[in-house]
């Protein structure tokens, strides 16, 4: 958002009725926090995340050929498919659309080290979960809620 960019769609979950991952769930609210807070209109598109690559690339094609959008926030997966698609509509990167993933797994920036992505801290999230998950089953208090800090990664050519 501090690319000065005003119509930024975000490519994700966004059923506010089915609590599936609360992950989503989350990205979603703050991207609606940010939108409002910018006093930006919102756009949004739900996306299966089951898709494959090729299916997802064509839905978001069809999106940037239907509007004109000048941000896209999304998963990893999917950045890489909106970044093909835009160039395929014969869209710059980053010049008419800026886009930024979320996940930053580690095989995402080995492939795609192109990629801006915010980065979540798969690890200490594993290690987090095997604590948890043994605590419980050893009757040992837990922590419902545990934030862990993330990162961006300002992609390369």
């Amino acid at each position: 958002m501090d690319c000065n960019c005003q119509k930024i769609l975000y490519i994700g979950s966004v059923s506010t009725t089915k609590k599936i991952n609360m992950d989503a769930d989350k990205r979603f609210s703050a991207y609606m926090d940010k939108i409002t807070e910018r006093g930006l209109s919102p756009f949004s598109y739900d996306m299966d995340f089951s898709l494959s690559y090729s299916e997802k690339f064509n839905v978001i094609r069809a999106l940037l050929l239907k509007d004109k959008y000048d941000g896209v926030f999304t998963d990893d997966f999917s950045a890489i498919a909106t970044i093909n698609a835009a160039k395929a509509c014969g869209l710059a990167i980053p010049g008419h659309l800026k886009v930024v993933g979320f996940d930053g797994a580690d095989l995402t920036l080995q492939y795609a080290p192109y990629l801006s992505t915010i980065r979540q801290p798969i690890k200490s999230i594993a290690q987090h979960a095997v604590k948890t998950l043994l605590n419980k089953i050893n009757g040992l208090p837990f922590d419902n809620i545990i934030n862990l800090p993330v990162n961006i990664h300002i992609g390369c050519d």
